[in-house]
């Protein structure tokens, strides 16, 4: 099992299996490395937590060694936490945080698989719901007047409210900056697609020379053209397309090719199209339920369109014809 920082914060966070942490403790055990590895995650989890709930590093670590004592975790579990535990507190000083370079130099990084949706939470609280193939960077605690992050895919964020540092979404297109509320943002570099959808609140749209483009009201959203330049868009729609959200996706108002892509994207599989001729049906409405399966999806389809398929178990392709 590969164990990195986000799995190692599943584990501060009480969020793993039991074979996780077994694999965990005995990866730490290693070598110095993964020894030192551990720490450094498990000292900037403690800041994230104090940053995240306003305690005190006695309080967080008073928290944790109260979870140790849960039925599911295991005696390894306990061991590695008391000694991160006692490593940890020894970086604070009256408040404050000795290695705050490190700090500042740890940029975390969180990648959705492709078929699978993943909802992270920032070290300020913010709620980031993840739509296949998405991954965002950010910092493992907000130190700067921004709280910034970058963003290649889709992404809905719950941002927490702060007047003082205001939160931005960085794009390849454009960035979205907001000081709390609740938003959708696409960023298809690959597509050259980049939109964005207000749920609640207010988001400003800016370019990078930082100049605003756009201001959303709620229920609004913004598209980018071929040429970059912003338009708005049908609220509707957008809001259909983030049925991802529970577990669906939508076929309404796309053609037969962007709904292969879509299946591509919510299956996480291979798609090839070997048609003379590609339908032009345009379907009304319909969503698609994830957990059903593709082959489930292709036959409900096949009640609209006329085509066959067949899976190439060599390529791991699905080909459609």
């Amino acid at each position: 099992m590969r164990v990195d920082n986000e799995l190692l914060y599943k584990f501060f966070a009480k969020e793993t299996s039991l074979e996780e942490a077994n694999s965990i403790a005995a990866w730490t055990k290693e070598n110095k490395a993964n020894e030192e590895q551990f720490q450094k995650a498990f000292r900037l989890f403690l800041v994230s937590q104090m940053a995240l709930k306003g305690n005190t590093v006695e309080q967080v670590t008073d928290k944790q060694s109260k979870r140790r004592h849960s039925k599911k975790i295991i005696l390894t579990f306990a061991t590695v936490m008391a000694t991160a535990a006692a490593i940890a507190v020894g970086v604070f000083i009256g408040g404050h945080l000795q290695d705050d370079s490190t700090l500042k130099d740890s940029v975390l990084t969180t990648e959705a698989k492709l078929g699978k949706m993943l909802t992270q939470t920032l070290s300020d609280g913010t709620v980031v719901e993840m739509n296949s193939g998405a991954r965002i960077e950010y910092p493992a605690v907000f130190l700067e007047k921004e709280r910034r992050v970058k963003l290649e895919g889709e992404a809905v964020f719950d941002v927490t409210h702060n007047e003082d540092r205001p939160f931005v979404v960085e794009t390849f297109a454009y960035d979205v900056r907001v000081l709390g509320t609740k938003f959708d943002v696409v960023a298809n570099q690959k597509d050259n697609e980049f939109s964005a959808t207000l749920i609640e609140g207010s988001i400003e749209v800016i370019d990078k020379a930082q100049v605003v483009k756009a201001r959303l009201a709620p229920n609004h959203v913004v598209k980018m053209d071929e040429n970059g330049n912003l338009y708005s868009a049908d609220f509707s729609e957008a809001k259909d397309n983030m049925a991802w959200r529970d577990g669906l996706i939508s076929v309404a108002g796309v053609g037969f090719l962007d709904i292969m892509k879509r299946l591509e994207k919510g299956f996480g599989v291979s798609i090839m199209i070997d048609m003379a001729h590609i339908p032009d049906e345009v379907l009304p409405y319909g969503k698609i339920r994830i957990n059903d399966g593709v082959v489930s999806a292709f036959d409900v389809l096949k009640h609209h369109y006329d085509f066959e398929y067949e899976y190439d178990v060599q390529k791991n392709l699905y080909i459609i014809r």
